[in-house]
């Protein structure tokens, strides 16, 4: 279960150079690492290691790590600030003959605040917020504002034994924006995933998993799922 928020691309996927913060981006990044935290900084030409505008994308962050022995049974916890900017463009490319289209530029920014809480080894809680910003997410040539949005991703997960893991995911989105003439919101998502695993082995696990729609739409538009996920590794 992922957290929707952070697939949801700039310019809404229609640039060049779309990318979201879950993606993996060819480029390099710089890690130090000390007793306590993790700092880190990188760059990527974006969606693709040949992507044709001539912009990057840029980033860094902190992670703060628990000190062991600081506070009984929570090593491993962690809280993490992620910090993202980067261009997506329209009408980059090779001249053509008549009238040329003038290169149209998106800026955007990602703030991703996390935590990473564990106990005892028997319960992990994992929490994100991330706070966007488009500068031009429609991508036209007079942008008359920015489009924001913001959203949460939430996943808990308790093993009362060796064989039993019971898990809850909730995460939703929703913009500054709504839909012109309407009031409805123009990014507008929210569910809740209650999870269950029985594990054969070290190898060998099976989840139900049951996704339930809590997004405010006509009832008629609501889908609910249940699924089975069997995962094997040799």
């Amino acid at each position: 279960i992922k957290g929707e928020v952070f697939h949801v691309k700039s310019s809404n996927g229609l640039g060049e150079n779309s990318t979201k913060v879950r993606d993996a981006h060819g480029g390099i990044q710089y890690f130090g690492k000390f007793n306590w935290a993790l700092v880190y900084a990188g760059l990527s030409p974006g969606s693709s290691p040949t992507a044709k505008s001539q912009y990057n994308e840029y980033w860094g962050g902190l992670v703060v790590k628990l000190p062991e022995n600081t506070l009984a049974g929570f090593d491993g916890s962690t809280a993490t600030i992620h910090y993202q900017i980067g261009t997506d463009t329209k009408n980059t490319g090779a001249e053509k003959t008549g009238p040329q289209l003038a290169q149209i530029t998106n800026e955007w920014t990602r703030l991703v605040p996390s935590v990473n809480i564990r106990f005892k080894e028997k319960l992990d809680i994992q929490a994100a917020y991330m706070i966007a910003e488009d500068k031009n997410w429609a991508l036209v040539a007079n942008p008359a504002a920015s489009f924001k949005y913001s959203g949460t991703a939430v996943e808990a997960g308790y093993m009362p034994n060796d064989t039993w893991h019971i898990g809850l995911h909730y995460d939703n989105y929703r913009s500054t924006d709504k839909i012109a003439g309407t009031s409805n919101y123009v990014l507008d998502y929210q569910r809740i995933v209650p999870a269950i695993t029985y594990i054969v082995n070290n190898n060998i696990r099976f989840s139900v998993y049951y996704e339930k729609d809590l997004t405010d739409k006509p009832s008629d538009q609501i889908v609910d799922r249940v699924y089975l996920n069997l995962r094997m590794m040799f």
